[in-house]
């Protein structure tokens, strides 16, 4: 999405430590082994990105997301007009990382399924 959206600044939010933990130094999981090589060659990609640890409260919108997907309830193809159902997630969730960063950084939320 970042990459799509030609992002050059994306700070991904995770809540779950054991992604972050895995991601920062190139380290392992071996249930996700494959999925952490696409995020590093992804993320080669993007100028300037980074991965931080929040708490599960401020990240609501990802847990949301993979529910209403899961549930087939989800477009996959929305970037510009985001569901009705998720508007207030979006906006509460944007206040919460304004808060949390500096700078002209894109957030994108990280969800964490089964992987603890």
């Amino acid at each position: 999405m970042a990459m799509n959206l030609q992002m050059n600044k994306v700070l991904f939010e995770s809540d779950c430590p054991n992604i972050i933990q895995a991601i920062k130094p190139k380290g392992t999981i071996a249930e996700i082994d494959a999925i952490l090589e696409d995020i590093w060659e992804f993320s080669e990609k993007i100028p300037e990105v980074g991965f931080i640890w929040v708490p599960r409260d401020s990240n609501r919108l990802a847990h949301e997301l993979s529910r209403l997907s899961a549930s087939g309830l989800l477009s996959p193809t929305w970037t510009i007009s985001p569901p009705f159902s998720i508007c207030q997630l979006i906006s509460s969730e944007a206040n919460m990382s304004r808060r949390r960063r500096q700078g002209n950084w894109m957030s994108l939320t990280v969800v964490c399924l089964g992987v603890d």
